[in-house]
């Protein structure tokens, strides 16, 4: 397939040099040529990829006009080096605008990067260097384009003038007296969206955490009266569950759950507010806080005592958290027997009790299957008479792959069209179909299950996302027929 690409675009593309060569002699068309490979394709490609993904930016990046003026001033005195340096200037401030766009539709707050930055060596590097190689394969096209224009019998004037229209007009607009005039942000740099970011990093205060105003997990277990509260307790946050805007497609998602466990647990439906990412979630439900990074050391002991975990620890429960990634991730390593988990185990514990198990390879990130750390939560709480046991879910982890258990195909699901829709829609079902039947067909199943999601699905492209809740995500809870009444 890539071989007979490569056949088609190369003839193109030595046809479009030959024509490019005779309609460039002239100022005006040499102008012509260079504004609209140097400014206007890129600044088109960027407004096609905000309009996809979701994100907002500028109609006019000042970077390319200097990058512009850089080339001219480059070809003029004859130095090849000056021209290709223009050119590189204008991919680094098209990249910077496009991950800082993208960098905050999925870490709410761009100086949260610091904390992924943390686990770089977790991230998934084969999808990344995938559109990172078409992305550079993109640039040498429009660089082979713009080798054949005349830029030095380009004109440099008339972009100043434009660039100084454009940038008054903004100014203008947002002024005091006309703060409505503009309602876009026309103008803006690359460099300057750098700078900004870097200073947000210098005045970042570090992790932040404010209690919910609404009855998460903690709040709902320790306002029983101890007497009766439940004597083993499993606490589900499953990674990308979220709530679709149709409640119907809602209804297809989570009824195979409520068949699952329907003969042995009452099943109570609801939503909670979300904001953050995965550990935010955790957070959220874990110690009914509303949190902003990652914790430190110092940061976990300031919230640690009130969390869940501890203050069943306090009453003589036993817990224990576990999630199918490595513990680094989101510094679960220290979080969890901060907040008041006696146990951990992770991915690289699983493999080190057992080498030889099948890890989940159908995803982004590479670890123990959730059915595999859910069966140990399961064996954790029966050997205990008193027991908490918190699961954080890896294989819905986005980007979503087509498997046997969750395929893109349509149907299930009415009027639902888009195939990755239905991959999520799919995905979830089976994912909590299997969950619960493997919690209800326990030999000593929970006395209360907690499930819900961390965030919304964070799909890439604006349309999905729009398809689901974008500040709610579901919150059920299953309560034992025999077991204790839990509110």
């Amino acid at each position: 397939m890539t071989s007979r690409m490569v056949q088609r675009i190369l003839p193109a593309l030595v046809v479009l040099r030959a024509r490019l060569r005779p309609l460039d002699g002239s100022n005006w068309r040499a102008t012509g040529f260079a504004v609209l490979l140097l400014i206007v394709l890129p600044t088109l490609v960027y407004k096609a990829l905000s309009a996809r993904f979701g994100f907002t930016g500028p109609w006019f990046d000042l970077d390319f006009v200097l990058a512009y003026v850089l080339m001219l001033l480059g070809a003029r005195i004859g130095s090849i080096w000056l021209i290709r340096l223009g050119f590189l200037a204008i991919i680094a401030s098209f990249s910077v605008q496009v991950l800082v766009g993208i960098g905050v539709i999925y870490l709410v707050d761009p100086v949260l990067v610091a904390d992924y930055l943390a686990f770089a060596s977790y991230w998934p590097w084969g999808t990344m260097l995938k559109w990172a190689v078409l992305g550079l394969g993109a640039m040498f096209l429009v660089y082979l384009l713009v080798r054949p224009v005349r830029l030095d019998r380009a004109r440099i004037w008339p972009v100043l003038l434009v660039t100084l229209v454009v940038v008054g007009a903004e100014k203008l607009g947002s002024s005091n007296e006309r703060r409505n005039a503009l309602s876009i942000n026309v103008a803006t740099s690359g460099a300057l969206s750098l700078f900004h970011l870097g200073e947000a990093w210098i005045n970042y205060q570090g992790f932040r955490a404010e209690p919910v105003d609404f009855p998460a997990m903690q709040q709902r277990v320790l306002g029983l009266p101890e007497a009766q509260r439940p004597a083993r307790i499993l606490s589900l946050s499953v990674e990308a569950l979220g709530l679709f805007k149709d409640p119907a497609a809602d209804a297809v998602v989570f009824a195979p759950l409520e068949r699952a466990v329907g003969q042995v647990y009452t099943v109570e439906m609801g939503r909670h507010p979300f904001k953050g990412a995965t550990l935010s979630g955790e957070l959220r439900e874990l110690c009914g806080l509303r949190t902003l990074g990652t914790p430190g050391k110092e940061s976990i002991a300031r919230i640690g005592a009130n969390c869940l975990p501890a203050q069943l620890r306090k009453q003589g429960y036993q817990t224990i958290g576990l999630h199918g990634n490595t513990g680094y991730f989101y510094n679960r390593v220290q979080i969890y027997p901060g907040i008041g988990f006696d146990e951990t185990m992770f991915g690289d514990d699983f493999h080190r009790r057992n080498p030889n198990m099948t890890v989940c390879q159908d995803n982004t990130f590479v670890g123990t299957c959730d059915a595999t750390v859910v069966q140990a939560a399961l064996e954790f709480l029966s050997a205990r008479h008193k027991a908490m046991a918190h699961v954080m879910t890896l294989q819905s982890h986005f980007p979503l792959g087509v498997s046997s258990l969750g395929d893109d195909r349509c149907g299930a699901i009415a009027g639902m069209t888009d195939p990755d829709l239905c991959l999520y829609a799919n995905t979830m079902s089976n994912l909590l179909a299997r969950l619960g039947k493997q919690i209800a067909e326990a030999p000593m199943p929970p006395d209360v299950v907690y499930i819900y999601g961390d965030h919304a699905p964070p799909f890439a492209m604006v349309d999905k996302r729009e398809a689901f809740e974008r500040g709610q995500v579901p919150f059920i809870v299953l309560t034992r027929k025999s077991g204790p009444a839990v509110r």
